[in-house]
């Protein structure tokens, strides 16, 4: 079963783990110990980013513009207020 990456620093991460490093990337160890030791075969790969295809690259752009710091701030008790409200629509 492959899984596929392109996050180079998270294999990286993955693949010298030290004391300091993230609890996450020793849970994920630990899942694929638990899974080898199940029979399943894994691989992981890396995947060079998104270059060259069109439509992840406009998906990128997007992304990257939504995350852009906005000039018109929104108060804190409206945040507030709409997250209630979906919880409990939900």
């Amino acid at each position: 079963m492959p899984v596929y990456s392109d996050s180079l620093s998270v294999l990286q991460a993955l693949s010298s783990l030290r004391r300091h490093s993230h609890p996450l990337a020793f849970s994920i160890l630990d899942l694929h110990v638990r899974l080898v030791c199940k029979g399943f075969s894994i691989l992981i790969c890396w995947v060079p980013s998104h270059v060259g295809i069109s439509g992840n690259e406009i998906a990128d752009i997007a992304a990257k513009n939504a995350s852009a710091v906005m000039d018109n701030s929104t108060p804190l008790k409206d945040f507030k207020h709409y997250i209630n409200l979906a919880l409990h629509s939900r």
